[in-house]
């Protein structure tokens, strides 16, 4: 059985990058126990992002990940970084839709 996730979880890619809020979890039309996909947001700068990822490219945010303040000194290099990343893989899940 997939982990359990709900609105408002945190969650990272496996592969990395910035913590994201759940915002939905979508489930199979017949089974609710089944999870086709996620909705996930988060910021890079003031701009909110959402891209839906498929339930196995993400697992739980580690609990010190989890506050933002702690994480005071992360370069916009970085973010520019892991915003590529994500938009490469959103495009190539969308694609497979």
């Amino acid at each position: 059985m997939p982990p359990l996730y709900k609105s408002g979880d945190l969650v990272v890619l496996k592969s990395g990058g910035p913590t994201m809020t759940v915002d939905t979890v979508n489930t199979d039309i017949f089974d609710d126990d089944k999870i086709t996909g996620m909705l996930c947001v988060w910021f890079v700068g003031e701009k909110l992002e959402r891209v839906r990822f498929d339930h196995r490219a993400v697992e739980h945010a580690p609990l010190e990940a989890a506050d933002p303040r702690q994480d005071e000194g992360s370069s916009q290099q970085a973010l520019d970084d892991y915003k590529v990343v994500l938009d490469e893989m959103a495009d190539a899940m969308n694609r497979q839709l």
